[in-house]
């Protein structure tokens, strides 16, 4: 499973420092790790990482793409689909707290990627050789559109419609 930790000392895997969930006899771990720290100058958890330079900056960018040309064993595998999406977001300059996926029976994966500046996510349709993804960010530092054509090139897509929504606003 592909997870980075978003902490000031990572862990070698975010999860391995959770407690587990008291009387459960599942091997994964409850989610209840402590907070990130807020930032004194913004309350923001996120200071440091993604934080606009100026207080009261609500604001981001939301890419959408539909992606189409994939080869079906590509759209079909959990891992190498955490593995691209994480890969792609970390080079567009995101930070990844953690990537988790479901394949769905009889095909089919949807990936989130959970990151400091928002989240990432690609939904698969390898029957038609097809897959929706989007990526919002938080402030200027990632650049979604880059990491949607990262996606892209390592998926090998034929054909990228994208289309990028700007959300939020700075407050006075």
């Amino acid at each position: 499973m592909v997870t980075t930790c978003c902490t000031n000392t990572p862990p070698a895997n975010c999860r391995s420092h959770w407690p587990r969930a008291t009387g459960s006899t599942s091997s994964t771990p409850a989610r209840t790790r402590p907070a990130t720290p807020r930032c004194r100058s913004t309350g923001s958890s996120r200071c440091g990482r993604t934080a606009l330079t100026e207080v009261g900056a609500f604001a981001g960018r939301h890419v959408l793409a539909e992606l189409d040309g994939i080869a079906a064993n590509l759209l079909d595998d959990p891992a190498f689909l955490q593995e691209t999406l994480a890969t792609a977001v970390t080079e567009a300059g995101a930070t990844v707290c953690e990537v988790v996926a479901h394949r769905f029976a009889p095909h089919g994966v949807t990936v989130l990627a959970l990151l400091a500046e928002s989240h990432a996510s690609i939904h698969t349709y390898p029957e038609i050789g097809a897959a929706f993804a989007d990526v919002f960010t938080c402030g200027a530092k990632a650049d979604p559109e880059k990491a949607i054509r990262l996606l892209a090139e390592a998926l090998g897509t034929d054909s990228v419609r994208m289309s990028a929504v700007e959300r939020g606003k700075v407050r006075g």
